[in-house]
């Protein structure tokens, strides 16, 4: 593992070698210099097991952790080393560093804009891990950038793509120019300020983040089981996603992302109370504070979860994602089918309820038929219902273990101790008094 500038990479050596043996064989090098693969299934697969054998220690947007891997393996194609080299791995990795070390000297400065159907009375702030989240006034919006360029390209962006939502809509008058509009009363702007390394890498920040917020935000209201049940598709969530992002580059014309909602958004401001807004703030400090191996880290990456599968409108695919929010709560191993339904029934309480026992089991069964047979019977959309609610109370229960665990590997622990049954714990339990009182005895004969 190497370390520079506070970097540690790490390569899977099983995915790596013969993905890196391939372009060695495969590359060619045109008379300017230039890199190149011929496009195939095979390079294309040898392409994507070098992205997945590649794992660092700092978090950058996949964009551009991709194009660090294929700025490496060019430089790796040109070096004259490396068509004798061995160890293919160590020369890839040292490029690696070097393309990422490069990457973090020409950081730019972004300004990004997108709007929220959430009302916190701005001015108001959320830190969200390493960026600050603005909620501005409209005013202020207007009174900081030019905004009918940008609402007449948003608007023509979606009359050609035929948006089923138009975030912008265009007034004429007469013989007037055109003019356009936002819907004020339901969107609100926020605005983020960071260094990245580009536009793309800014907007994918942007949303991430974002959606970390929805998550804090909607799961704080919607884990009391408030529920959706229609045959049309419609969003869960409160707070939805974003409909326009924003980026600026200096002085540059902004590039502009906009997001195709899925089935029937209507966007309506939700305007949360103190209370929630209080707990999504210190929810988000946790969060920033928090390192991987912590439970807080685990439960963020279950909230940003959770929040993804309310962004889907169909029930199967929903299911499927609450479903994987449960194996990634419960440390599942995909080797121990059963291991799930024991570790849900110990976490919330409910060992000796038949129907609770029986019901989870049912659960995973559908689940079952729905991966490997494509089938999703009538019954099973109830069964969202009860999923819904298990997920919900599988991340308060990690909530309130987060503090007296602290650690995964202690939650690992807990679940392996608490899925065993009383008299084998109480052998392990008489067994470590045995192992104390030795222990006790080997000290005191030394004194």
């Amino acid at each position: 593992m190497n370390k520079i500038n506070n970097i540690r990479v790490k390569i899977d050596r099983r995915r790596a070698e013969e993905s890196l043996e391939y372009f060695r064989r495969n590359a060619i090098v045109g008379e300017n210099g230039k890199v190149s693969f011929r496009v195939s299934p095979e390079e294309t697969l040898a392409r994507q097991l070098l992205y997945a054998s590649v794992s660092i220690s700092v978090e950058i947007p996949e964009e551009t952790k991709a194009r660090i891997v294929n700025l490496a393996l060019s430089r790796c194609q040109l070096a004259p080393e490396y068509e004798r080299a061995r160890d293919l791995i160590n020369s890839f990795k040292q490029n690696f560093i070097e393309v990422y070390n490069e990457f973090q000297g020409n950081k730019s400065y972004f300004k990004c804009l997108t709007f929220l159907n959430l009302d916190v009375q701005p001015p108001c702030h959320f830190q969200i891990l390493d960026i600050e989240a603005n909620f501005i006034t409209w005013e202020e919006l207007e009174n900081s950038f030019e905004l009918y360029p940008l609402w007449k390209e948003v608007y023509k962006r979606q009359t050609l793509f035929s948006f089923p939502y138009k975030f912008v809509t265009k007034l004429t008058d007469g013989l007037k120019e055109n003019t356009y509009s936002v819907n004020k009363k339901a969107f609100f702007p926020v605005l983020m300020e960071f260094e990245t390394y580009g536009t793309l890498a800014a907007q994918t920040i942007v949303a991430n983040r974002i959606n970390l917020l929805r998550a804090v935000l909607n799961i704080s209201e919607d884990i009391r089981l408030n529920w959706w049940y229609s045959a049309a598709a419609s969003p869960i969530s409160k707070i939805l996603e974003s409909p326009v992002y924003v980026v600026y580059q200096d002085n540059e014309s902004p590039e502009i992302f906009l997001h195709i909602p899925v089935g029937d958004y209507q966007y309506k401001v939700h305007s949360p109370d103190t209370k929630t807004i209080e707990f999504a703030k210190g929810l988000l400090k946790d969060f920033k504070d928090s390192e991987e191996g912590d439970i807080k880290n685990l439960i963020m990456q279950l909230m940003i979860q959770y929040q993804q599968a309310f962004d889907l409108s169909f029930s199967n695919l929903i299911y499927l994602a609450l479903w994987q929010v449960l194996e990634r709560a419960t440390l599942n191993d995909p080797a121990k089918k059963s291991q799930i339904e024991a570790r849900v029934i110990t976490l919330l309480g409910l060992n000796g309820k038949r129907i609770w026992e029986n019901g989870i089991s049912l659960i995973n069964e559908t689940r079952n038929k729905l991966v490997h047979d494509g089938v999703f019977p009538d019954y099973a959309e109830d069964l969202l219902f009860s999923l819904k609610g298990i997920v919900d109370g599988i991340i308060l229960r990690l909530l309130e273990l987060s503090k007296p665990l602290e650690t995964v590997e202690k939650l690992g622990e807990f679940f392996q101790l608490a899925t065993k049954p009383n008299n084998s714990l109480r052998i392990e339990k008489e067994q470590l008094e045995v192992k104390r009182s030795v222990i006790d005895f080997i000290e005191n004969s030394r004194i």
